[in-house]
């Protein structure tokens, strides 16, 4: 679970359950990000569309991986790139499962 910290610029979304880690390398620019989500069936296009159209344009180094557990998609999410890009890419992904119609 990630702690969320909201300034008034940021979307309101539902507390989700997610496991994030990160990898610092030498530079302490460039770290190996890893997010695992669970989506069911209808959220799992918004969710990769919402990666996809982000401005912050996927890495070359970027890969998911995605499996059927329980009824539910779980994607597993791997780049490398700043932290600071990953997350904020990811949270507007999890941001748009709110205002899907």
């Amino acid at each position: 679970m990630i702690d969320v910290h909201k300034s008034p610029d940021m979307c309101d979304c539902e507390p989700l359950d997610l496991t994030i880690s990160f990898r610092i390398f030498r530079d302490d620019r460039k770290v190996v990000n890893e997010a695992e989500v669970f989506l069911l069936p209808e959220e799992l296009p918004v969710f990769t569309w919402a990666l996809i159209q982000h401005p912050i344009l996927l890495p070359i180094s970027y890969s998911q991986h995605l499996t059927m557990e329980h009824g539910m998609y779980c994607i597993r999410l791997t780049s490398q790139e700043p932290f600071e890009d990953f997350a904020e890419r990811l949270s507007e992904a999890l941001c748009r499962l709110g205002k899907k119609k």
